[in-house]
């Protein structure tokens, strides 16, 4: 009885992480949404934000291979089985050391960064500026303005592990929209007044900086109530600072691999236009909604979680957790990327359309999105298992997948924009090897949890596609029958005033296509509509 007492109380401390991390997700995909908004009417896909746009790639780098993503994956298994064992003032040791050597290695390759910009530039993202030398100057300055950005977003998202190795996910939650919040502040209210749009977007750059300062700083109460005290701290003697080393080195490798391949592809993209950059930065953001939202989400909750499964050597727990995460990831996935794919015209349009915003950068930002929307799958699946692995302290398995798949999409990518220059082949090339790395770890991780019979994936997943296959049915349909009233169309005319018209179909035809979705899933006996109510309607002890 107090077992299962307090197996309900474990369900619904998920269920309550999951609704904070997933309710500060959305409003920070909402405010992300805004801002890409703002950042649409002010700049459209103007070379000077394709500049802008294109720096980030090299930002990205630096916080996720060297303080950020990286460091975060590799320091909470460790940290977790510390606590685990009630040996907290080695993990807040732990915790010092690691936070120290990322200080100097930020510092270091940071300060080679600014040294190296333009050649960097110039041999990466900025390739397709050789016509116009003050274009890479512009980019030049952003990069060397914003390379605070990823060394405070490091040091939140070390924060961010900390608090979520004792399951604290609001200040988490609330710290990006604060970000977020301090963009469009800078975007909105300064930017209009600068006298050129150059130095507009280095009014942008400076509340990206703004913005990664006030994403630490609301996480600090958080890490103090826990008992941190940052202090300097080179112990090179704890074993768990070499373990962290240990998981970090293939993580690294991963990571450095994952950037790459994204600075592969916006070069790429530049070869194009800067516009196009400008317009793959507007698709992406839109792809990484669903993403973000539903699997980001569950996998934040679920990684501490499956991480002390892991240090408890439960492995039945782990693979039921796991297994139970990804069917419900999937689940929701798959129809919001039908959805997204078949209304991505009115989408873009009732978003970004307006102002600086014509129908070109339409067209190109429309036809990037389409051709992303199959590797929302793969990104959902894969962000479930790479963190088990991840869990289970083996960084090694998903890195040497990743680098091998993302040596296809550059191939691919490559091979493809030779045979037709078209931003949608580029983002193809990314989803068709986003969805052959999720399958494939997937498979592997299959074998080391013993199969996955008796959890019940393949019945969700047919159900899934055949509910997805009544979406598509009822999206098509009213796709159909609004083109000549509402422009859900390319050709179709748009103006501000019909902004009302498309939203409120947009708002009627997704609560229709939503429950078409749940509804026939149900009549399937999908098990996620029944886990989901079964849950909801037990209380904790």
């Amino acid at each position: 009885m107090a077992q299962a007492t307090e197996a309900r109380r474990a369900r619904w401390r998920v269920l309550l992480n999951t609704v904070i991390v997933m309710l500060g997700t959305l409003l920070s995909r909402v405010l992300g949404l805004a801002r890409e908004a703002i950042f649409s009417r002010r700049f459209g896909t103007a070379p000077e934000f394709g500049a802008f746009s294109a720096t980030f790639t090299i930002l990205d780098i630096l916080y996720l291979v060297v303080i950020g993503g990286a460091l975060g994956s590799a320091l909470i298994p460790v940290f977790s089985r510390l606590l685990q064992e009630r040996q907290e003032a080695r993990a807040w040791e732990l915790a010092n050391t690691v936070l120290t050597l990322a200080l100097l290695a930020f510092t270091a390759l940071a300060g080679l960064v600014a040294l190296a910009a333009r050649p960097l530039l110039a041999l990466t993202v900025a390739r397709g500026y050789a016509a116009d030398p003050a274009l890479l100057d512009l980019a030049v300055a952003l990069l060397r303005l914003m390379l605070l950005q990823p060394l405070l977003l490091g040091l939140g998202g070390l924060t961010m592990a900390i608090l979520q190795s004792f399951d604290r996910f609001t200040l988490p939650a609330i710290a990006f929209n604060i970000y977020n919040l301090a963009i469009i502040a800078a975007a909105l209210l300064v930017a209009p007044v600068a006298d050129t749009r150059r130095d507009a977007v280095r009014v942008v750059a400076v509340g990206v900086v703004v913005g990664a300062f006030l994403y630490l700083l609301v996480q600090v109460p958080g890490v103090l109530q826990v008992g941190w005290r940052v202090r300097p701290a080179l112990n090179w003697r704890l074993p768990e600072v070499r373990r962290v080393g240990h998981l970090l080195a293939p993580r690294l490798l991963g990571q450095s691999a994952l950037q790459i391949n994204i600075i592969v592809m916006t070069a790429l993209i530049g070869l194009l236009s800067a516009s196009a950059q400008a317009a793959n930065r507007y698709a992406y953001q839109l792809l990484m909604l669903p993403h973000g939202l539903l699997a980001v989400s569950l996998g934040t909750v679920m990684f501490p979680r499956l991480a002390r499964l892991w240090a408890a050597n439960d492995l039945q727990g782990l693979r039921h957790n796991a297994i139970t995460a990804l069917r419900l990831v999937l689940w929701l996935t798959v129809p919001a990327a039908v959805a997204l794919a078949l209304l991505h015209v009115p989408i873009v349009r009732l978003l970004f359309q307006g102002g600086a915003f014509d129908s070109e950068s339409l067209r190109l930002t429309g036809r990037a999105l389409l051709f992303y929307t199959p590797g929302a799958i793969g990104l959902a699946g894969s962000e479930i298992v790479i963190r088990t692995f991840y869990a289970m302290e083996d960084t090694r398995t998903p890195v040497l997948v990743g680098i091998a798949t993302i040596v296809l999409n550059g191939v691919l990518a490559y091979s493809l924009i030779r045979l037709r220059p078209d931003i949608g082949v580029v983002a193809l090339a990314y989803s068709l090897a986003n969805v052959l790395e999720f399958l494939v770890l997937l498979a592997i991780l299959a074998r080391r949890l013993g199969g996955l019979r008796g959890l019940r994936l393949r019945r969700s997943l047919l159900a899934a596609g055949a509910a997805t296959l009544a979406l598509g049915i009822v999206l098509l349909l009213s796709l159909r029958l609004a083109a000549p009233f509402v422009p859900v169309q390319y050709g179709s005319a748009y103006s501000g005033a019909d902004g009302l018209a498309l939203a409120g179909w947009l708002v009627g035809t997704a609560l229709l296509g939503g429950m078409t979705y749940l509804g026939v899933g149900a009549l399937l006996g999908a098990p996620e509509t029944r886990e989901i109510w079964s849950l909801l309607r037990r209380r904790p002890a």
